[in-house]
């Protein structure tokens, strides 16, 4: 859709977003043809003959081949970040019901926002009321040990949240005053291969780069400063 517009519109300058292949990495990197990719998915996740980074590089080829061919223009290609392997199996769950979880432990909240994947907001009566369940989640843990929630941001009456629970789960308790089993709170969602990395890569055909290593935020500066002699040459 972009490159027909591009060629219909012609803009002096166009910007294309694309995020699919970074969640291909976050789940899908051990099964990568990658040097020192020694983590493997289990076979009912995604088969081991599958290369799902593979079919992702084979679709970008051909949408990054449309705007190469194209002899009139000038063109930018920066990933910003990169991601590397994990060193080992994290497992994303989400809530399955946060209400009926929450309601175990008898927490006082007034009502919960879901939010993305595995974040959500409690919002409760008062401060005081959001304080003293904060505590309470804090120290929600597993046998082991482990924390079952995270990202703790308290914020008035609000509490925003995440499942940071990365273990598999099978038959773990969580150490309350009652027996409490994960398992029948949590949906799956998904098994992290690949997490970030600050270095990125940046191409482009543009005489303005000069150095091989360059700040994000320089990248701005690039597009600038070849407007401004593009226009000044008219």
């Amino acid at each position: 859709i972009h490159f027909k517009y591009f060629k219909f519109k012609k803009p002096d300058f166009s910007n294309l977003f694309l995020n699919g292949f970074a969640h291909i990495q976050h789940h899908y990197m051990f099964n990568a043809n990658l040097k020192n990719n020694k983590q493997k998915n289990p076979h009912w996740y995604v088969n081991s003959e599958l290369d799902p980074i593979k079919e992702a590089l084979i679709v970008y080829n051909n949408i990054l081949d449309d705007y190469m061919k194209q002899t009139d223009i000038s063109v930018i290609i920066a990933t910003g970040l990169s991601q590397v392997p994990y060193d080992r199996t994290k497992f994303y769950y989400r809530m399955k019901n946060h209400k009926k979880f929450f309601k175990e432990l008898n927490i006082n909240f007034e009502n919960i926002q879901e939010l993305m994947s595995r974040d959500f907001i409690i919002n409760f009566k008062n401060e005081i009321e959001a304080q003293k369940a904060s505590e309470i989640i804090l120290n929600i843990k597993d046998e082991n040990n482990k924390k079952i929630f995270g990202d703790l941001d308290l914020s008035g009456k609000s509490l925003f949240l995440s499942l940071v629970y990365d273990e598999e789960i099978r038959d773990q308790k969580i150490n309350y005053n009652k027996e409490i089993f994960l398992k029948k709170f949590v949906n799956f969602v998904a098994i992290k291969n690949g997490m970030h990395s600050s270095k990125g890569y940046i191409y482009s055909d543009l005489p303005l780069i000069n150095s091989n290593t360059i700040d994000i935020s320089e990248i701005k500066n690039i597009i600038f400063d070849f407007f401004s002699k593009e226009y000044l040459a008219k």
